[in-house]
């Protein structure tokens, strides 16, 4: 798909969940499904898994409600919320873990050179 149609697609379905979501209402269809389908749109518009699950998760973490006799808050937000986290480590570990190895052999290219200077001081000039 192009990305222009994805960025409207994505508008589209950001557009009819606005137009039919109720937060007043307290069923899982606009407690839960109806913001999680807003998310499916920021998307599709973005293109980024990372801002879409930092905002899915806060916005999860700040409606939870842990002593809630309504299940969605008591235990589906906080889910929501925890699995959002754990993605975003994972990713912040993987990018982690990908930049050092990217640039490991750069890293003991300049130590060998250092070192090598110092041990030779002379042979520079």
């Amino acid at each position: 798909m192009q990305p222009t149609r994805r960025t409207l697609l994505g508008v589209v379905i950001i557009l009819a969940v606005l137009f039919i979501l109720d937060l007043n209402q307290m069923n899982w269809l606009h407690q839960l499904v109806l913001p999680l389908c807003l998310s499916l749109g920021a998307y599709a518009m973005t293109q980024s898994l990372m801002a879409v699950a930092i905002a899915t998760g806060t916005l999860a973490l700040l409606h939870a409600r842990l002593g809630s006799a309504f299940w969605i808050e008591a235990y589906a937000y906080p889910a929501v919320a925890a699995l959002c986290l754990g993605f975003v480590a994972w990713t912040f570990i993987t990018r982690f873990r990908d930049r050092i190895e990217a640039t490991r052999e750069a890293r003991w290219t300049a130590r060998r050179a250092r070192s090598d200077e110092s041990a030779n001081p002379d042979e520079t000039n």
